[in-house]
């Protein structure tokens, strides 16, 4: 139940933001286009993006992020720092997957605070009685639950073809 409660801290937060950026960005006179869903998918695609997007970056990002906060320990204890700091780099680095400055921030933003979630998640999970291991596990199963957010979106807003 946990992972529920924290994947709708990530997800709900993330999307109200990502909805201010795009109302904010249409003020502006820029196109939606950093929202934009692929209008079709094939299966070998589908199977791909559900492969990168629920498994692959769940396992992979997440480890790199209990990492950093291993290695940032070093430097500060405190929670608050370390959260700021994870979800900050781990936000900016997600803005290399946008071409435009608006898609940029528009992926960049949201993550920040979904990362955020990640590792207050990870903190928590890896003290007291808890290991890193069982850390890791809750971040990851958080990190993974969001991730079936896009995936959803964009199952719904394409045609899955040949």
């Amino acid at each position: 139940m946990y992972v529920a409660y924290a994947t709708a801290a990530a997800v709900i937060p993330a999307n109200l933001l990502a909805l201010l950026l795009a109302a904010g960005a249409t003020a502006l006179g820029y196109p939606l286009e950093a929202f934009s869903i692929p209008a079709t998918y094939t299966w070998g695609n589908l199977a791909a993006d559900v492969f990168l997007v629920l498994l692959f970056a769940p396992i992979v990002e997440t480890g790199l992020m209990a990492l950093f906060i291993f290695i940032m320990r070093a430097f500060s204890a405190r929670a608050v720092w370390l959260i700021g700091i994870t979800a900050l780099v781990f936000g900016l680095s997600h803005s290399i997957l946008g071409d435009t400055l608006a898609k940029q921030i528009g992926h960049a933003v949201p993550t920040m605070w979904a990362f955020a979630v990640y590792a207050g998640v990870y903190l928590v999970w890896s003290r007291g009685e808890h290991d890193a291991t069982m850390g890791y596990t809750m971040a990851t199963l958080t990190h993974a639950c969001y991730n079936l957010v896009p995936v959803g979106v964009r199952l719904i807003g394409s045609q899955v073809v040949g």
